[in-house]
């Protein structure tokens, strides 16, 4: 993982998989109409949320998809929240509300929630604003799940909006405090994922416990399921920068800043002929990702507890994770603060990640 993705040596790949390396799709041809409207409603607000996820997570088997999908338009509104211009109060009671509302509520309670949410909408990119205006849809989707699937995914809710309502949380000034705002961001995502593909049938008992054998202690190493969250997270943390402070969101722990003399401010104006600066802005860039490398490496451990059949499974995953390691690589640079191509991957390494995820299934390959 670490030696292809992160040092971009990504040549040599069989044509034959770069041709057919491409996104599923989760609608049943055959369906009946009202699962086609189901399916392409859940595509769609899946593209809207988070287009790289949709193209990943339709790989999986169909019902893992589906409830993975699902479970993550809620974990996103929770996110929307969380990333308003609302007071932290006011936060606070709207990330607690969703777990109770997607949970069973009526449905005069998810149109209320629906209204609540009305006014952060409007400062969202399109997308955004049609996943909170669907919340509806998202309940709806969640009670068509065994209700084992359904408790799993609302302790995953409850402790996400929990630890994200908590304005210490939000506070992040130390490389350990970012660590803790991932578990709760993306950490018990991990979590919910392994439980998830461990009912789907996917992972067994003595598997779940390997991969997460202690869940209270979110120690690098301790927890491939939740590392494999962080590291997702971290990457992202870090990649947004110039998006986040626009939006008046403050990732980058501000220890790592006053010790270089900076602000968020100068980090993000921060030009290639700012010499001085943009050698104490690389600085801060190096500590933060060589902080996040061994979550990499741990969470590729998750990986290769997966299956080879149906090999979507590791496709999905091992594309998500290789994304992730491949951004690493791109924003490992000073340009990164100063040119915009350097703050994310292109659209055709995304597909050659793609191919080589579907040749190391094929050939039955460890990503390690």
């Amino acid at each position: 993982m670490e030696g292809i993705f992160m040092s971009g040596k990504t040549n040599g790949i069989d044509k034959r998989y770069l041709k057919d390396s491409k996104r599923n799709n989760l609608i049943e041809p055959n369906g009946s109409n009202e699962n086609l409207e189901f399916y392409q409603t859940l595509e769609r607000l899946l593209d809207a949320s988070s287009r790289t996820f949709a193209f990943t997570i339709a790989k999986l088997p169909k019902n893992l998809a589906t409830w993975i999908g699902a479970a993550y338009l809620g974990a996103r509104i929770i996110d929307e929240i969380e990333d308003s211009r609302l007071a932290q109060a006011d936060k606070g009671y709207l990330m607690g509300r969703v777990p109770i509302v997607l949970r069973g509520s009526a449905k005069d309670e998810t149109a209320s929630l629906e209204k609540m949410l009305e006014g952060i909408g409007k400062e969202k990119e399109e997308g955004y604003k049609d996943l909170l205006k669907n919340i509806g849809f998202v309940h709806s989707a969640l009670s068509r799940f065994p209700a084992e699937v359904q408790e799993i995914i609302r302790r995953g809710y409850e402790e996400m909006s929990r630890g994200l309502s908590n304005p210490g949380i939000q506070s992040i000034a130390t490389l350990r405090d970012h660590c803790k705002y991932c578990h709760y961001a993306a950490g018990t995502v991990g979590y919910m994922v392994t439980e998830l593909t461990k009912e789907a049938g996917y992972f067994t008992d003595e598997q779940v416990k390997i991969l997460m054998p202690n869940p209270s202690d979110w120690s690098l190493g301790v927890n491939p399921a939740h590392d494999f969250g962080v590291a997702l997270q971290l990457i992202n943390d870090i990649r947004d920068l110039h998006k986040d402070v626009k939006e008046e969101i403050y990732r980058w722990p501000s220890d790592l800043l006053d010790a270089e003399g900076l602000t968020y401010d100068k980090l993000v104006t921060t030009g290639r002929d700012d010499k001085e600066e943009l050698e104490k802005a690389n600085r801060i860039l190096k500590t933060q990702l060589d902080d996040a490398k061994p979550y990499i490496t741990q969470a590729v451990k998750w990986i290769d507890e997966l299956p080879y059949e149906p090999h979507g499974l590791r496709q999905c995953w091992g594309d998500a994770l290789a994304m992730s390691a491949a951004t690493w690589r791109v924003i490992n640079t000073p340009e990164f603060f100063y040119d915009e191509d350097k703050r994310k991957i292109k659209t055709e390494e995304v597909f050659v990640i793609d191919a080589i995820m579907q040749r190391l299934a094929d050939d039955k390959t460890s990503v390690l």
